[in-house]
């Protein structure tokens, strides 16, 4: 079983950038998105301004949590930490690694994929090397 607060594909969209970004160690904790505040109006009561960052996500669509958590205001701390410390079977989980954002986490998942396939094919190239010597071998009389 697995929890999205301790997966590296938990992703949150920056609401100015609109970026994905990396899902910080309090959101995953307590499920509280940073809010901004805007100077022109200057806003700077607690609870006021606009959120840093959408809900979380998953970056490759494993699962909806959108559907789980809702849009943004009354309750979405609450909706947010249960969505994303929910047990639930997942086949695309990854440890998360702090400090790496969900594509920097894609991105080591596929160069181990890679790893592992070039060594699949160095051992196929050497078995179909080893039979082709063996044909002509056989073929040339040296039974």
């Amino acid at each position: 079983m697995a929890k999205c607060s301790e997966c590296g594909f938990l992703a949150v969209r920056n609401t100015k950038s609109r970026q994905l970004e990396e899902t910080e160690q309090d959101i995953r904790e307590t499920g509280v998105i940073e809010r901004l505040f805007d100077d022109s109006e200057r806003v700077h009561e607690i609870g006021s301004g606009y959120p840093r960052y959408e809900p979380p996500l998953c970056f490759i669509g494993a699962i909806d949590l959108r559907t789980e958590t809702g849009k943004y205001g009354e309750g979405t701390q609450e909706r947010i930490k249960s969505a994303i410390n929910e047990e639930r079977e997942c086949g695309s989980f990854t440890q998360w690694q702090q400090g790496f954002t969900p594509k920097e986490h894609r991105e080591m998942i596929d160069r181990k994929w890679e790893k592992k396939w070039h060594w699949i094919e160095i051992g196929i190239i050497i078995v179909v090397t080893a039979l082709f010597n063996y044909l002509i071998w056989v073929l040339t009389g040296h039974r």
